[in-house]
């Protein structure tokens, strides 16, 4: 057969569960947010009415770069069925949305190495800390329901609610049984047929191998939930494509570069919309 096998990827979710993506102009994007609502009361009859005011601050969201660059000889361009070139080009547009993904997953605390705040580094966001996240022992009900109520008494839960998960964490939570007069049963029924359920506690989920995998000792980043409609994608332009075969050393080694190129940034309405596992 003429063709390339594909490498073995990690899932794209975060667009998948909802996440805004923006098409925005210009630096820095502002963004207002309201930080303290007016206030309403009681008054009787003929009484001043308190003043309130409203507080607000602002969302600054900056071109971070994703960035990708392949080397290939003009021997294997020209040669090539299918064509290199085009081969590469996917791949590098692939691997550049994995790593977005990751970014807004996990980006790093604080923006460090050119990346932007990730959902579990943001401040703000609730964590939920128990053992019953690691491998080994599937969490309860009740340990699963403290996702929900973490958002709920946030005043937070509403809107494209969804979880992200390792494909470890997942296989935990399927295991989950609950007590019935004292013998244990599963919380789903599994139709072995078909496979489990679409969603946990009512809300759907995607799996991604970019979530850090929990271990018999350690959960810690294996499960996010929240309202992914909360997280905003700020992308100038879309994904930048350039060859030469003039860069660097290129010419005289008879090579062709490959670079792509996206800018974005990463930024949530509300990090109270989120809680994730810590250990």
């Amino acid at each position: 057969l003429a063709g390339v096998i594909e490498r073995l990827k990690a899932n794209v979710i975060a667009y998948d569960l909802g996440a805004r993506d923006l098409a925005v102009t210009g630096t820095p994007v502002t963004i207002p947010k309201i930080t303290s609502s007016a206030t309403g009361y009681w008054v009787s009859e003929n009484s001043t009415i308190t003043a309130s005011d409203l507080g607000f601050e602002q969302i600054n969201m900056t071109p971070k770069t994703l960035a990708g660059r392949v080397i290939l000889s003009n021997l294997l361009l020209e040669t090539s069925v299918p064509a290199a070139d085009s081969v590469i080009e996917e791949d590098l547009a692939s691997q550049l949305g994995i790593a977005l993904d990751l970014g807004i997953l996990d980006g790093s605390s604080g923006g460090g190495s050119g990346e932007p705040v990730g959902i579990m580094q943001n401040t703000g966001v609730s964590t939920v800390t128990a053992a019953a996240y690691q491998v080994g022992t599937p969490p309860t009900a009740a340990e699963m329901m403290e996702f929900l109520t973490n958002l709920d008494t946030e005043n937070a839960l509403f809107g494209r609610l969804g979880w992200a998960l390792h494909p470890l964490a997942l296989a935990e939570i399927r295991l989950m049984t609950v007590d019935f007069g004292d013998i244990s049963v599963p919380l789903d029924n599994m139709n072995m047929a078909t496979g489990g359920p679409a969603n946990i506690l009512g809300h759907p989920y995607r799996t991604s191998t970019q979530m850090t995998a929990p271990t018999a000792s350690a959960g810690i980043r294996s499960i996010l939930f929240g309202n992914w409609d909360s997280v905003m994608v700020a992308r100038w332009g879309g994904l930048r494509l350039l060859a030469s075969d003039s860069s660097d050393d290129a010419f005289s080694k008879d090579q062709t570069h490959i670079r792509a190129t996206m800018r974005c940034d990463v930024a949530l309405r509300h990090p109270e919309a989120f809680t994730y596992v810590i250990d």
